[in-house]
């Protein structure tokens, strides 16, 4: 370990955010459903794909995002989710079966927060899987949320990866969650998708993210009308996938329901 991460480690572990406003979720809170699920139980070989931060509901639109993007599409990844009272219920109330895997909770209010993902099928199972390593000020570690499903005209099932990478840390920080998911990739040889919000904001991140795109045979979507959330010229939101042909794609303007626009991408199953 170099000196200045040695340094930067000590700093952030005796940080007086490590007692901050979130706690680690409990077992009975790491992965919670919504939704009425009644849906086919298995994916059709043509997705539509929205993948979102949605900025904890901050934004006062955000309810007018959501149910826009819900009612475009048959597979909804989401990153900077909440579920208080009222949000259980708009999710509830969504023909999506929709998984979150919870990545911390507010202490005061009680509320959970991280990824879900919504889907026109129940998936196979679910696993969550979280960064070691904790963001500085908010002391807070990321989550990822694998689904697997049945999808149509595939005998071997699909891998979705919800990604929300850790953001504002130091190179070896970032890299070990991204190889924890390059390793459950290499266990999967069907069709993948991984979305989310990678936080790639510098060339090494970035770097990093592609060895793994590169390895594991996936195809970037790309956008004519490129109107990510970037820093320092990176952009932070990505979708990657293998098994599928690109038929559409774009960014929506969701600059009145998050700081991050939407992707949105049309996947024709190979």
């Amino acid at each position: 370990m170099m000196i200045a991460e040695l340094i930067f480690k000590i700093v952030i572990e005796n940080s007086v955010y490590a007692k901050g406003a979130f706690r680690e979720p409990r077992p009975s809170e790491i992965v919670q459903r919504f939704g009425k699920c009644k849906m086919a139980n298995e994916l059709p070989d043509t997705i539509d794909l929205y993948s979102w931060n949605m900025l904890t509901g901050l934004k006062k639109d955000w309810l007018k995002g959501f149910k826009d993007y819900s009612s475009k599409t048959n597979l909804f990844l989401l990153q900077e989710t909440f579920f208080n009272e009222a949000q259980k219920k708009n999710f509830n109330d969504s023909l999506f079966c929709w998984t979150a895997g919870n990545a911390h909770v507010h202490i005061k209010t009680n509320v959970p927060s991280g990824v879900a993902t919504g889907a026109f099928a129940k998936p196979l199972k679910t696993e969550v899987t979280y960064s070691k390593y904790y963001e500085p000020v908010m002391w807070v570690r990321q989550a990822t949320l694998y689904s697997w499903f049945k999808i149509k005209k595939s005998q071997k099932p699909l891998l979705v990866v919800n990604v929300h990478a850790i953001n504002f840390v130091p190179d070896y920080m970032y890299f070990e969650q991204i190889a924890n998911i390059e390793k459950k990739i290499r266990k999967h040889n069907g069709p993948v998708i991984i979305a989310g919000d990678f936080n790639t904001f510098s060339l090494s991140k970035t770097k990093f993210v592609n060895l793994l795109v590169k390895k594991h045979k996936l195809k970037e979507v790309e956008f004519l009308n490129d109107k990510r959330k970037k820093f320092r010229a990176f952009p932070l939101d990505h979708i990657y996938v293998r098994g599928f042909n690109i038929v559409e794609s774009q960014v929506e303007d969701s600059s009145l329901s998050s700081d991050h626009n939407a992707l949105w991408t049309r996947l024709k199953l190979q």
